[in-house]
């Protein structure tokens, strides 16, 4: 299984900017929080059922449980927080997650 954080965004009002940031400076301290094996950015490109009110989201990947768990008190996490909030403050939401791959 793998442990990971997922980041859902609203549509930011500069997309341009929004993913420019994201993948140059966010990107450059999310690869410094200890444990982390990759990063992966997905645009949504349409809803099929149902109301979806997010643009895009991020995957964090841990090496273990204990590795997210560890890196959820790191200081480069909270790094990654601030400068979040200076980017993209109002448009996310953060969830802790475990992926299985069933086929």
């Amino acid at each position: 299984m793998m442990n990971k954080m997922v980041v859902f965004y609203k549509q930011p009002e500069n997309i341009e900017s929004f993913v420019t940031r994201f993948k140059t400076q966010h990107l450059e301290i999310l690869k410094k929080i200890p444990g982390v094996t990759s990063v992966k950015f997905t645009i949504l490109t349409k809803t099929l059922v149902g109301e979806n009110p997010y643009w895009a989201y991020s995957e964090t990947f841990f090496e273990s449980a204990d590795s997210l768990k560890a890196a959820l008190k790191s200081p480069e996490l909270a790094e990654s927080g601030k400068d979040a909030m200076e980017f993209a403050a109002g448009l996310f939401t953060v969830i802790l997650a475990t992926e299985e791959t069933l086929c």
